[in-house]
């Protein structure tokens, strides 16, 4: 997304364009309605993992970083690791460890999930046909359309139940289905689970917590990479002043309207009914959706949005 495009300049990364394929906003899709917004600042990049980890593998080896691959490592307390049984003395533990991270664990800042659903991806070979990632609504859950290249898609399906795969997609996304009938895919499906989790604190001593070691987002946000990548910028202004509590409120500032998204968007997706009316009642005012989306990016202030826009949204939605 373009504030996680911002997030990456700032960090000195340049992800290149023919890398991926550039979008231009978001679609939200029904099987009887649509609605759709571009970004009012910047432009969103649809690349695949693999070649963004490779961007952001050869920049830290530019830096002096050195990779250590496969090598499990240990938190032993008072600032000691051991890596592959060789103990290390830090001043700053940081656990970049992800869902499961055992940093977290150690550092006893583990806390129950808000929410979990299963998620699934595959790219297909086929032109995009829109310049926006359109997400698909249904009750069983979203998919997601993200132009990957010139002749290439990822479709990624985030389901309520696990049994909910590609391989049901015409039954839950008939028009999406239609779209991609006798398209070859170009990856196996691979899925994960996606899960919403907010923690109290991200620091303790010596020890800070980041990305999804720090917390996750439903992956129909569209802004989990983006959540990390600012909390790497926070985090490296913090560090050289050592004082981890500036990291700690800062990451307090980046996560609150993402997860507020994130728990409103799973919530939609829970009440079928509310979420057509929401998108018909959008159709109807398009600057609505617009604004909405820009402070999801966090480009504009909530409280700066329109109140004639809200009026009309009102009216639409009771109408609907």
């Amino acid at each position: 997304m373009p504030d996680a495009m911002a997030a990456l300049n700032r960090l000195g990364i340049q992800v290149p364009v023919e890398k991926g394929h550039q979008f231009h906003g978001i679609c939200f899709r029904t099987e009887n309605s649509a609605t759709s917004a571009r970004f009012a600042q910047g432009k969103g990049l649809g690349v695949r993992r693999t070649i963004l980890h490779g961007v952001l593998v050869e920049h830290a080896a530019s830096l002096g970083v050195e990779m250590q691959w496969g090598t499990r490592v240990d938190v032993l307390g008072h600032g000691k690791v051991a890596a592959n049984g060789v103990e290390w003395t830090a001043r700053w533990i940081i656990g970049a460890d992800g869902q499961r991270s055992r940093v977290r664990h150690f550092a006893q800042l583990d806390h129950p999930h808000l929410s979990q659903r299963y998620g699934y991806r595959q790219h297909f070979r086929v032109a995009p046909w829109t310049d926006c990632v359109e997400i698909y609504w249904a009750p069983e859950g979203q998919a997601y359309v993200t132009p990957t290249s010139e002749h290439e898609v990822c479709v990624a399906l985030v389901m309520e139940q696990k049994q909910n795969r590609m391989s049901h997609l015409a039954q839950i996304f008939p028009s999406l289905a239609e779209r991609l009938a006798g398209r070859e895919y170009v990856t196996h499906e691979r899925g994960a689970m996606t899960i919403c989790r907010r923690l109290p604190h991200v620091t303790r001593g010596s020890v800070a917590l980041i990305g999804e070691a720090a917390g996750s987002i439903d992956a129909v946000t569209g802004e989990g990479m983006a959540l990390a990548f600012k909390q790497a910028l926070a985090l490296g202004e913090a560090l050289p002043q050592g004082h981890l509590s500036l990291y700690e409120s800062r990451n307090r500032e980046i996560c609150r309207m993402p997860f507020l998204m994130s728990q409103l968007m799973v919530f939609l997706g829970r009440h079928p009914q509310l979420q057509s009316r929401i998108i018909h009642a959008c159709q109807q005012d398009s600057s609505l959706f617009a604004q909405l989306m820009a402070v999801h990016l966090g480009t504009r202030s909530p409280l700066s949005v329109s109140p004639v826009s809200l009026t009309s949204f009102g009216w639409n939605l009771v109408t609907a």
